[in-house]
Protein backbone atom coordinates (compact mmCIF):
# COMPACT_ATOMS: atom_id res chain seq x y z
CA UNK A 1 0.00 0.00 0.00
CA UNK A 2 2.75 2.23 0.60
CA UNK A 3 4.40 1.64 -2.74
CA UNK A 4 1.40 2.41 -4.10
CA UNK A 5 0.90 6.09 -2.56
CA UNK A 6 4.28 6.77 -3.20
CA UNK A 7 4.15 6.28 -6.77
CA UNK A 8 0.96 7.96 -6.67
CA UNK A 9 2.97 11.10 -5.29
CA UNK A 10 5.52 10.81 -7.63
CA UNK A 11 2.86 10.79 -10.64
CA UNK A 12 1.31 13.72 -8.87
CA UNK A 13 4.71 15.99 -8.41
CA UNK A 14 6.27 14.94 -11.67
CA UNK A 15 3.51 13.80 -14.03
CA UNK A 16 0.99 16.33 -13.67
CA UNK A 17 3.43 18.96 -15.19
CA UNK A 18 4.72 16.79 -17.52
CA UNK A 19 1.45 16.24 -19.43
CA UNK A 20 0.41 19.48 -18.56
CA UNK A 21 2.96 20.83 -20.66
CA UNK A 22 2.26 17.73 -23.68
CA UNK A 23 -1.12 18.81 -23.50
CA UNK A 24 -0.36 23.02 -23.65
CA UNK A 25 1.90 22.48 -26.37
CA UNK A 26 -0.37 20.51 -28.69
CA UNK A 27 -3.05 22.88 -28.78
CA UNK A 28 -2.88 25.50 -31.24
CA UNK A 29 -2.01 28.75 -29.13
CA UNK A 30 0.17 31.07 -30.55
CA UNK A 31 2.05 34.04 -29.80
CA UNK A 32 -0.62 35.99 -32.66
CA UNK A 33 -3.51 36.08 -30.25
CA UNK A 34 -2.75 37.23 -26.81
CA UNK A 35 -4.80 34.11 -25.26
CA UNK A 36 -5.93 34.40 -21.46
CA UNK A 37 -5.28 31.65 -19.36
CA UNK A 38 -8.90 31.39 -17.52
CA UNK A 39 -10.12 28.70 -14.68
CA UNK A 40 -12.57 26.29 -15.18
CA UNK A 41 -15.19 29.08 -13.13
CA UNK A 42 -14.80 32.48 -14.49
CA UNK A 43 -16.47 35.25 -12.76
CA UNK A 44 -17.54 38.14 -15.10
CA UNK A 45 -16.77 38.26 -19.09
CA UNK A 46 -13.19 37.84 -20.14
CA UNK A 47 -12.33 39.33 -23.79
CA UNK A 48 -10.20 38.16 -26.28
CA UNK A 49 -9.19 34.39 -26.93
CA UNK A 50 -9.11 32.32 -24.08
CA UNK A 51 -7.46 28.74 -23.08
CA UNK A 52 -7.47 26.07 -20.09
CA UNK A 53 -5.29 23.26 -19.71
CA UNK A 54 -5.50 21.34 -16.64
CA UNK A 55 -3.81 17.64 -15.35
CA UNK A 56 -4.52 15.10 -12.61
CA UNK A 57 -2.98 11.93 -11.23
CA UNK A 58 -5.99 9.71 -11.52
CA UNK A 59 -3.53 6.63 -9.98
CA UNK A 60 -0.02 5.87 -10.05
CA UNK A 61 1.52 6.67 -13.85
CA UNK A 62 -1.93 7.60 -15.02
CA UNK A 63 -2.83 11.25 -15.75
CA UNK A 64 -5.98 12.94 -17.21
CA UNK A 65 -5.73 16.23 -19.11
CA UNK A 66 -8.69 18.49 -19.62
CA UNK A 67 -8.25 21.35 -22.12
CA UNK A 68 -9.97 24.13 -24.11
CA UNK A 69 -9.51 26.72 -26.16
CA UNK A 70 -11.54 29.40 -28.23
CA UNK A 71 -10.25 31.94 -29.98
CA UNK A 72 -13.72 33.41 -31.45
CA UNK A 73 -17.47 33.35 -31.52
CA UNK A 74 -17.27 29.77 -33.92
CA UNK A 75 -13.74 28.94 -33.44
CA UNK A 76 -12.60 26.70 -30.54
CA UNK A 77 -12.64 23.41 -29.27
CA UNK A 78 -12.07 21.32 -25.86
CA UNK A 79 -11.62 18.01 -24.55
CA UNK A 80 -10.51 15.19 -22.13
CA UNK A 81 -7.81 12.62 -22.22
CA UNK A 82 -6.21 9.65 -20.74
CA UNK A 83 -2.05 9.66 -20.72
CA UNK A 84 0.15 7.10 -19.20
CA UNK A 85 3.48 8.99 -17.57
CA UNK A 86 6.24 6.98 -16.77
CA UNK A 87 9.53 9.37 -15.84
CA UNK A 88 9.44 11.51 -18.50
CA UNK A 89 7.48 9.66 -20.98
CA UNK A 90 3.58 10.54 -22.10
CA UNK A 91 1.89 8.62 -24.29
CA UNK A 92 -2.09 9.32 -24.97
CA UNK A 93 -3.68 6.29 -24.39
CA UNK A 94 -7.77 7.27 -24.46
CA UNK A 95 -9.49 10.35 -25.91
CA UNK A 96 -12.64 10.90 -22.97
CA UNK A 97 -16.24 11.79 -24.47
Amino acid sequence: MALYVFFWFVTHFFGVPNVYHTVKSSMPITASFAYTDVPRRVRGSTDGPIYFCRAIAYAPFLVRGDYGWQSGPLSGEGGSSLYLWFCGYTLRIRELA
